[in-house]
């Protein structure tokens, strides 16, 4: 047998040790695709509507550097703050104090009442917004390792992302961290998958590019979970995503039968004669896998998702229909019903 050591000069974050998922704090929850397109931040924004509209205060981060989209879809630009993700990632770049930037990265938004709180963490603040290429220069930055200073000198993207993550979190007593990931296979989607101890969706629509592209993803999972890795086993973390699902039912079990085949070849256990009660696998039609989606319906009113201008899109009566099983389904996996 020949062993390969895996060494990079980037990418390095998908060879972590994942990290086990947070228990105590904010319940942390992932939206993440392959591909754009499949309403991920819609249903980031649906949730945070329908989680105030419980009472429940919540923390919303996008973490979408390169097409950052959730401050525009929940703060009007008089309420976008100062500064965003990426200032704090360029600052802990050059050696200065992210923290202190950390109170002036969070806005109020419209979802707010008395009773509930939805804030947000925008990719971009203001500063940023006069003169867009600061922006790239930063972005630069954020995907840099260690740091100029001491802090982060030898820390890579994961580690500073939970020094933020915590750092904002604990400026406010939340209930729920909702995160948008990237899209993709980027070099920092490890970090943001296995390196902040948060549930991940995995959304997807029925089509081939959408498996031909989650087989690279979970073929590398079953290496990091793998017995013989010793890490953390997250597999119960994730739950897949049946985006913009067609109406007919006749049409919901070809997206299951693919999604369960994926799981049986890389991530769940063999089952034999000799396998014992703490085996890793589901069947089809087991609805706990995470193989079996949580549903979105196809709805065409969503594919102008805009409720700075249309603020009835995260109301309960416009998106329960679309959204009502998936809203269910998040709350059960962070265990708030």
């Amino acid at each position: 047998m020949v062993r390969l050591i895996d060494r990079r000069l980037a990418g390095e974050e998908w060879l972590l040790r994942p990290k086990q998922l947070i228990d105590q704090g904010p319940k942390r929850l992932i939206f993440y695709s392959l591909k754009g397109g499949v309403g991920r931040s819609t249903a980031l924004c649906v949730t945070a509507a329908d989680l105030a509209d419980s009472g429940l205060k919540v923390l919303v981060v996008d973490l979408d550097l390169e097409a950052p989209g959730l401050g525009s879809l929940l703060l009007t630009k008089d309420r976008m703050p100062e500064f965003g993700v990426v200032d704090w990632f360029a600052s802990a770049a050059v050696g200065g104090d992210p923290s202190a930037l950390e109170p002036r990265m969070v806005a109020t938004s419209d979802l707010t009442s008395t009773r509930a709180v939805v804030d947000v963490i925008p990719a971009a603040g203001r500063r940023s917004n006069p003169s867009p290429g600061s922006y790239l220069a930063k972005l630069a930055r954020a995907y840099t390792p260690g740091s100029a200073g001491t802090t982060f000198a030898e820390k890579g993207f994961a580690e500073k992302l939970g020094a933020m993550i915590d750092g904002v979190a604990g400026l406010r007593s939340y209930d729920v961290v909702l995160i948008d990931a990237r899209a993709g296979l980027h070099e920092t989607s490890g970090a943001i998958l296995l390196g902040l101890g948060a549930r991940v969706l995995l959304f997807g629509v029925d089509g081939s590019q959408t498996f031909d592209d989650y087989d690279l993803l979970l073929s590398m999972l079953a290496n990091t979970f793998s017995p013989e890795s010793g890490n953390t086993d997250l597999r119960s973390a994730f739950k897949m995503v049946h985006a913009k699902a067609p109406t007919d039912p006749k049409d919901l079990p070809s997206f299951i039968n693919k999604s369960w085949n994926l799981w049986v070849d890389h991530l769940y256990d063999e089952v034999g004669p000799d396998a014992g009660s703490d085996v890793f696998a589901f069947d089809l039609l087991d609805e706990s896998g995470p193989h079996f989606p949580l549903v979105i319906m196809g709805d065409p009113q969503f594919g102008r998702f805009d409720p700075r201008f249309a603020a009835h899109h995260l109301q309960a009566r416009t998106y329960d229909a679309a959204f009502g099983d998936f809203i269910a389904g998040v709350r059960r996996a962070l265990e708030l019903t």
